[in-house]
């Protein structure tokens, strides 16, 4: 990033209150989410309610929603996975395997 860059960026950032949360220092709060997860957006969302516009809160909003879909998609295949393989229970019973999706 050059110079200019950083002067740019710098100068189009909106001030924010004191109270602001950044993305960062929540993702130093809550080690276990990362920039893919729904969960992070929404508590910068929460937490910033008061400190971002209209506009921004669309933005993040957007953001979520696309993630959720993501997620949604993955744990699709996931389900169509375990399905497809009869995941079998690690825990038995009288020392023979049982399938957890017993019907």
């Amino acid at each position: 990033m050059s110079d200019l860059d950083i002067i740019t960026n710098l100068s189009t950032e909106p001030i924010r209150p004191p109270e602001y949360r950044s993305l960062d220092s929540i993702l130093a709060e809550y080690p276990l989410l990362n920039t893919n997860s729904p969960t992070l957006f929404h508590l910068y969302l929460t937490y910033n309610d008061k400190c971002l516009s209209d506009a921004e809160k669309t933005s993040v909003e957007k953001v979520i929603e696309k993630l959720r879909m993501e997620q949604t998609l993955i744990n699709r295949k996931n389900v169509e996975y375990m399905e497809r393989h009869k995941v079998m229970n690690i825990d038995t019973i009288n020392g023979e395997r049982e399938p957890i999706n017993k019907q």
